[in-house]
Order: structure tokens, then C-alpha cells, then sequence
């Protein structure tokens, strides 16, 4: 049973410290209000180093989107029940098998029960997004805690959806060219000098395709440190840049002028936007309250730098259209839903159908891109190997002739 050593207030407004082992933190409240004692705050008693137990490395992870997915559709769902929100997130850190989600939910618990919001308690752990405490502040304010909690899931599953996609699209393309370059290196630095040292042995030379190849493999021995060192210059050199804002930018915003890539990029980012943004508006949250937050979402600074500019116009008394209307950002599309929502009034609707024209196009756009990486990944990597095992069997034929 942990030990707490806790700070309470007497009926008479005097102030009690003193250490007590309870179960809970909020058994040592029950304990404390019926001995006429209001618990302040408390803190729990680490055991002594040599006494702790073993922990398991992997309970470190931070907690997993669709963790964090699971466990607010669950709260929601108690919620929605009649449940309160300490039992709600009490019982839901019993459901999950995640540790370290268990430990975030206690301690959110906790937060609560010293006096804290949910939105507060939230705000303190990262594994939770912008978009999902603002919708818990809105839910807390309104009373509609359950519904906000249920959209904040949903709207998060969806973006990891979307994110997975894009990153299965460009990953497996690049693990099946470097594979197919690992193997082939194997082969032009270790195997094809082995053959050229056989085949001189026996006084033949090597095929003219082998020959080159081998050149190649010499070049690479002699000079291999000296290209690793410099694109591990590079490499570094680049990720510096990168996190200088006004180079991140720049480069962001060339990404999105990429064909094929650069669309897939630009739908992705109207769909946070869209989606997000409406389903702010929805539960209740103000437009720049919810641009703040819709800007912190965006990976692409560049996009993230147009809310920006948005919600400065939108502060000014501007509408919220014109700045969304630059060209190689969001999709043309958005800007004129948007003017038509300012118009109507009901911008929350339009975003969402927005959303889901866009994420119909995002999909598209996702298999047009595999479908143009695989065949140029199969062409690039099949010529490479094909080249190499050519020459390969080329010096065998000659050794065995």
C-alpha cells in the first residue's frame, strides 16, 4: 500500500501536514473527510531505491495513437452511460494492455481529483493532441464531455489513417531498393574480386561486363570511407538545415510542388484542415481559438505558416477565405467551400463534406502514387540487379569454359 505524505485543512481553517498509507489518492480523501479533514494536495512516497521493483523497459514507450484512440471512445462511451469521469477513467486504465496509457490515465485521475480540469490534466501529457484538450475544455464548458471525446477519437484515427497511408506509399518502394542495393553491393565488393582472382589464376580475363563491374567495385573499396563520410556530412548537414525554420519552410514548400508526391501532400493537409477545423466549430469552439489549434496540427510548416496568416486576417475582421486560396498550398477547392460557409453560415457542414470529398481524393491520389512508384522501383532496382547477376554469371560461364 503506497505511503503519502499530504497537506489537509481542518474544519477549522487550520492546516494539517502528515503521512498516511491508503490505497488510493482518493481512499486517503475519503479517510481525511471522514476524520473532518480537507485534503489540499498529497504526494506519494517513493520506496527505497533498493526496494523497487523491477520495471519493464517497454512500459517507457510513450503510449500509441490508437491507444490513446481506444481510450477516449471508451470514456466517452462510459460517459454517454451515466459514469462519472473519475470512474470513466478508472475503469477505462483497467481495460487497456498499454502500461504506460494505464499510468497517464491514473495520473490524469489524480489531476482531476487535486483540482485540476480534464482539459488541464490532459494538457500535461503530450501522448494527447492540441485538438483533443481543446475539445475536452468545450465538452467540460457545454456539458457534452462524451460527444467531444468521441469526435476528438475519431478525428484522430482518421488523420493516423491518412498518415499510414502516405508513409506505406513512399516506405515500400525504398526497403525494396535498398535491399535489392544491399545485395548487389555484396556482390560487386566481395564476390566478383574473388572471381577475378580465380579467373587470373587460370590465365582468362574477365567478360567486358564484368570487368566494368569490378572496376566499379575497386573505385567503391578505395574510395567507400570517404563517400560514407561525406553523405553522412550531407545527411547531417541537411537535418540542420532543416531545423532552421526559415529553411524548413522553403523546403516544405518545394515538397509540395512535387507532381504526384507534392498532390498527395497538399490533399493531406486540406483534410486536416477541413476536418479538424470543422469539427471545432461543431462542438462549440471559436474560429481563432480553433485556427490556433488546427495550426499546430499541420507537419508542413508552410501550411502551418498560411493558418497563421489566416488567422490574423480573421482577427482583423477579414474573412477567412482569401488566405487559403494561395497557389501550391491547400486544394483550390477549399478556399471557395470555405466563402461559401462564411456566406451561408454554416461553415461547420461545408468542412465536413469538404473532408470528405478530399479524403476520397487523398485515397485516389495515395494508389496513384504506388501505382507509379512500384513499376519505376521494379525498373530501377530489376536494371541494377540485373546488371550485377549478369556480369556475375557472365564470369562463371568463363571460368567454367
Amino acid at each position: 500500500m503506497p505511503e503519502y505524505s499530504y497537506v489537509a485543512r481542518s474544519q477549522g481553517g487550520k492546516i494539517q501536514r502528515g503521512q498516511m498509507a491508503a490505497e488510493s489518492l482518493a481512499a486517503l480523501r475519503s479517510i481525511l473527510e471522514s476524520q473532518g479533514e480537507r485534503l489540499i494536495s498529497a504526494k506519494s512516497q517513493e520506496p527505497p531505491a533498493n526496494l523497487l521493483p523491477f520495471r519493464n523497459p517497454l512500459d517507457r514507450l510513450p503510449a500509441r495513437s490508437i491507444t490513446v484512440e481506444v481510450a477516449l471512445e471508451q470514456v466517452a462511451v462510459m460517459l454517454e452511460s451515466g459514469l462519472g469521469i473519475l470512474q470513466a477513467l478508472g475503469t477505462a486504465a483497467e481495460q487497456t494492455t498499454s502500461q504506460s496509457m494505464r499510468t497517464i490515465l491514473q495520473k490524469v485521475s489524480e489531476e482531476i481529483q487535486e483540482g485540476d480540469s480534464l482539459a488541464e490534466a490532459m494538457q500535461r501529457h503530450k501522448c494527447f493532441p492540441l485538438i483533443a484538450v481543446q475539445l475536452a475544455r468545450v465538452g467540460e464548458t457545454t456539458g457534452n464531455l462524451d460527444i467531444v471525446l468521441r469526435r476528438a477519437a475519431e478525428q484522430m484515427a482518421a488523420r493516423r489513417e491518412n498518415m499510414s497511408a502516405v508513409r506505406t506509399a513512399v516506405a515500400y518502394p525504398a526497403f525494396v531498393g535498398i535491399a535489392a542495393i544491399g545485395v548487389a553491393g555484396y556482390l560487386v565488393v566481395f564476390v566478383i574480386p574473388e572471381l577475378e582472382k580465380f579467373l587470373s589464376s587460370i590465365g582468362r580475363r574477365l567478360p567486358a561486363i564484368t570487368q566494368s563491374l569490378l572496376n566499379l567495385s575497386i573505385w567503391i573499396r578505395t574510395n567507400g570511407i570517404t563517400v560514407a563520410i561525406l553523405l553522412v556530412a550531407v545527411t547531417i548537414a541537411m537535418t540542420l538545415t532543416y531545423r532552421v525554420p526559415k529553411a524548413r519552410v522553403i523546403v516544405d514548400r518545394w515538397l509540395l510542388r512535387i507532381p504526384v508526391m507534392g498532390k498527395v501532400l497538399r490533399l493531406a493537409g486540406t483534410v486536416t484542415f477541413a476536418s479538424s477545423l470543422g469539427v471545432m466549430l461543431r462542438s462549440g469552439i471559436t474560429v481563432l481559438e480553433a485556427l490556433r489549434t488546427v495550426e499546430g496540427l499541420h507537419g508542413n510548416t508552410h501550411l502551418a505558416s498560411r493558418v497563421a496568416v489566416a488567422r490574423e486576417v480573421v482577427m482583423e475582421g477579414g474573412a477567412l477565405a482569401p488566405p487559403l486560396a494561395q497557389k501550391h498550398g491547400y486544394m483550390p477547392m477549399l478556399s471557395s467551400m470555405v466563402a461559401v460557409g462564411e456566406n451561408t453560415g454554416q461553415l461547420d457542414e461545408v468542412l465536413a463534406r469538404v473532408t470528405e470529398f478530399h479524403e476520397a481524393q487523398l485515397q485516389a491520389a495515395i494508389k496513384k502514387l504506388s501505382a507509379l512508384i512500384e513499376p519505376l522501383t521494379i525498373v530501377v532496382v530489376g536494371g541494377i540487379v540485373g546488371y550485377v547477376y549478369l556480369a556475375f554469371f557472365m564470369a562463371l560461364f568463363a571460368a567454367g569454359g
